[in-house]
């Protein structure tokens, strides 16, 4: 699941799958994956980049994993 607070979209994938937003104004945005795999060979992770810069990144690998990453944007607009 990602997006904006307030609101989410979800995806079903196998394999490598990316996702890139544009955030304007001020917004919390969040991704959260997990895996239906249970034979411990997932890998997962999550990095939130602004403007090419990493700002939180989470990795896990095993048996059913998940990872989370969210980031509080505030761009300067609509104070």
């Amino acid at each position: 699941m990602y997006g904006p607070s307030g609101s989410t979209s979800s995806e079903k994938f196998n394999g490598e799958w990316s996702k890139t937003v544009e955030v304007k104004g001020r917004d919390y945005y969040s991704a959260y994956g997990s895996s239906d795999i249970i034979d411990g060979a997932t890998e997962m992770s999550c990095t939130v980049l602004i403007d090419g810069v990493e700002h939180e990144s989470h990795d896990a690998s095993g048996d059913h994993v998940s990872v989370t990453c969210s980031k509080p944007i505030d761009w300067g607009y609509g104070k």
